[in-house]
């Protein structure tokens, strides 16, 4: 029998390879330069994406809350201490001391965002070292570079909310729940608390890196896996934590169906993402490496099932509440890239040669991530309705006289643009010239009390289509004229505006 050909002998199946470089981890393999310079190279990549436009977007609802929380009195029936945001302060102290000692100005989105895209920022080479542990540098890598240029997580980045924000925690949490393998497990479950505690203080979504931590730890690498005692101990976190969501600020705002929020997740993880996570599980892997697979999916179920029993609990959970699942997302699809990759290798006779054939996979994940990425920045105006081009729009058709706007799902949004002091002290009146009123139950009752001067109306379409189908509020809509409409091309049915100058100011 002849020899095997120097590059057959190389080769080595993606299961021999995660437990080695696993391993080769543990011990404290060193990275190469060639390694390091991949790394910086991803960190550039992720810090060009989540600053690329970053003040070009308008604000959006759950950024407006944040501007409140923020700006209003820390006391007081309306303060910030009396408010559900209270319950998740950590960002919300943050930029207000950021503001306070002149860290960032009090105008301007970008701003903001500062702080969040830091955050999304670091969480990025963050992957790469904690993810090394359970499936190899190279995965890891691969998993970092997924997440740089994930529409999901450069939108949360580009967003004033705590989402992205307690996913940093969490991920170092998880970093913390494999340092026992080194350094003890006492000091490690104390560690990963810690960033639980942090991730829930940023973000109430932030509970579900407990639950996920918890369950990892019943599939830890060193104690024997216990398997008839996982289901019990995800049922008990998961009306544990769902209890303590309840109670924390998680109920209020409209809630959504089941249905709806799966559907989100599956759009904003991206559909080649979620099959690529998949097939990954389905891999014939070794023991060692399907535990990592199995923790993987673990992590990136259990923020999503409890988001699913909050809902079905009144909680209002939206779509970026499962931002959590998007990191062990990206490092199943490493898996399974990398997977590919080595089966194609094998196929042609183990010959490293053949580099595009086996990097098609992940090619083609990257290539879907970017180009998303790329529309929502260059078309889609940051998946958000126009509310600054909505202000623009109304301070141009007003003039000089007095200003009174009606709005539906929007006013806090032109709350932040028209009165932006509005929340700092609620016993003067800071913008005596701008009257906002919420549209309410109908367009007439909200028209009434309104005093001398240009009214207008700002209105999303499917606002306008429910005044429309009103006697009344049709009657004031026929009384006045369109001054602008804004068009929305990610979701033109819900987030197309409609600026109206009523009659009778």
């Amino acid at each position: 029998m002849s020899a095997p050909a120097p590059h057959e002998a190389e080769f080595v199946p993606i299961s021999e390879q995660l437990l080695l470089r696993s391993e080769r981890a543990r011990a404290g393999d060193r990275w190469s330069p060639v390694q390091l310079g991949l790394l910086l190279g991803i960190v550039l990549l992720a810090i060009g994406l989540r600053l690329w436009n970053l003040e070009q977007w308008s604000l959006s609802a759950a950024e407006a809350a944040t501007w409140r929380a923020a700006t209003s009195p820390l006391a007081g029936p309306g303060g910030f201490l009396a408010s559900d945001d209270s319950c998740q302060p950590l960002c919300h102290l943050l930029l207000r001391w950021l503001l306070d000692v002149g860290a960032l100005p009090f105008h301007g989105e970008g701003w903001l965002r500062l702080p969040f895209a830091c955050a999304g920022v670091l969480t990025v080479p963050l992957v790469a070292v904690v993810a090394e542990r359970p499936i190899g540098r190279r995965a890891a890598l691969l998993a970092a570079a997924l997440l740089a240029v994930h529409p999901w997580h450069v939108a949360q980045s580009q967003s004033a909310s705590g989402e992205v924000a307690a996913l940093f925690f969490a991920v170092l949490g998880a970093g913390m729940v494999a340092a026992p393998l080194d350094t003890g497990r006492r000091r490690g479950a104390i560690g990963a608390g810690c960033c639980v505690l942090l991730a829930a203080g940023c973000d109430a979504s932030g509970w579900g890196a407990g639950l996920a931590l918890a369950l990892g730890a019943q599939l830890g690498h060193a104690p024997p896996v216990r398997r008839r005692r996982l289901p019990a101990v995800a049922a008990a976190g998961l009306l544990v934590a769902a209890a303590v969501l309840l109670g924390s600020g998680f109920a209020s705002g409209p809630a959504r169906s089941p249905f709806e929020l799966v559907a989100g997740w599956v759009a904003a993880g991206r559909p080649s993402v979620w099959l690529a996570a998949a097939v990954a599980c389905l891999l014939p892997l070794r023991r060692d490496a399907r535990g990592a697979a199995a923790w993987l999916a673990i992590a990136a179920a259990a923020p999503l099932a409890l988001g699913l029993l909050a809902g079905c609990l009144g909680a209002a959970v939206a779509a970026a509440d499962g931002l959590l699942a998007v990191v062990p997302l990206c490092c199943l699809a490493a898996v399974a890239a990398l997977a590919w990759f080595d089966k194609v290798v094998e196929a042609l006779g183990g010959a490293r040669g053949w580099v595009l054939p086996g990097a098609l996979a992940g090619l083609c994940i990257g290539a879907d991530l970017a180009v998303d990425t790329g529309l929502r920045a260059a078309v889609h105006g940051g998946g958000r309705p126009d509310w600054r081009g909505a202000r623009d729009a109304v301070l141009r058709a007003a003039g000089t006289e007095r200003l009174a706007v009606i709005a539906g799902r929007g006013i806090d949004c032109l709350t932040y643009y028209l009165r932006p002091n509005h929340h700092r002290d609620p016993s003067t009146d800071a913008h005596p010239g701008v009257a906002l009123a919420p549209l309410g139950e109908g367009l007439a009752g909200a028209a009434a009390p309104l005093g001398p001067g240009a009214r207008f109306a700002v209105l999303a379409r499917d606002e306008l289509l429910r005044c429309e189908a009103d006697p009344a509020d049709r009657a004031v809509l026929q009384a006045g004229r369109a001054v602008a409409v804004l068009p929305s091309s990610a979701a033109p049915d819900r987030d197309t505006l409609y600026v109206i100058a009523l009659g009778g100011g």
